[in-house]
């Protein structure tokens, strides 16, 4: 499958068969089965994902050109969502599926072919490839595999905090962090890809990030090492008379 990917890099629409092949197959829950699909991608670092979507199968449309760049959506058939210690099947009106369109964009990857370049979609996993429960015990904190939001929690508990576990998708409704303009040494950025929030770090710096990634474990980058929009998050206390920073709602900012 590698060396046909790369044989067929110049056609945008085998790039993305074979993305959505792979990432069927989970290929992008695995250290060692992602090389399959690296060849593929813009990015480098592949997020330690805390959130995996299920899927039955999908439909890829025709390519379209904008400017330099080409797009592609992918709909998908969505049968439920795999999260730390939860297998959620909840859909609209008793339904036992929902459809789920995701654009994933192309860029040129310098020697006349195409990659999956911007922010990194969800992986969207075949049912039939993993066992669902089995996989949402191993996104839980304490295991052999630790996600970003489990990586950056471990920080918090390191550093005093006394906070509750909390998924990467849940931090900006959390009561126990409040949104800040500018961000120090102890805070949180949180990544977005398709308006959600994707992949969490700790801000280590100035532009200097912690966090935990699939394919190279727990690493410190640039912040512009994940693509996407990003916002700041800060921890709050609650000790009576404990000052609190000033909440904040800046504009995301691209990168």
């Amino acid at each position: 499958m590698l060396t046909a990917a790369i044989a067929r890099g110049d056609d945008p629409l085998h790039v993305v068969r074979d993305f959505c092949s792979a990432d069927g197959r989970g290929d992008r829950l695995s250290p060692y089965e992602w090389q399959n699909i690296a060849p593929l991608l813009a990015w480098r670092l592949e997020p330690a994902w805390d959130r995996v979507v299920l899927m039955q199968g999908y439909e890829i449309s025709t390519p379209r050109r904008s400017d330099d760049r080409v797009e592609v959506d992918v709909t998908y058939t969505v049968t439920g969502e795999v999260k730390p210690g939860e297998v959620d099947r909840t859909m609209e009106n008793g339904k036992k599926a929902r459809l789920e369109t995701v654009t994933l964009m192309l860029v040129p990857d310098g020697d006349g072919g195409w990659l999956i370049g911007g922010a990194p979609p969800v992986p969207h996993v075949f049912e039939t490839s993993v066992e669902p429960e089995t996989l949402a015990e191993l996104l839980q904190p304490g295991t052999e595999y630790t996600s970003n939001s489990a990586a950056v929690w471990g920080r918090l508990r390191d550093a005093g905090w006394d906070i509750p576990y909390t998924p990467v998708a849940a931090i900006p409704d959390s009561s126990h962090f409040v949104e800040v303009g500018t961000a120090d040494p102890g805070d949180l950025v949180v990544y977005y890809a398709h308006g959600a929030p994707y992949h969490v770090g700790w801000i280590e710096a100035d532009d200097a990030v912690w966090s935990s990634s699939l394919n190279a474990g727990s690493v410190v980058t640039s912040l512009s090492a994940f693509a996407g929009a990003t916002r700041y998050w800060r921890p709050r206390r609650f000790d009576a008379g404990a000052p609190e920073p000033t909440p904040s709602r800046p504009s995301l900012r691209r990168r």
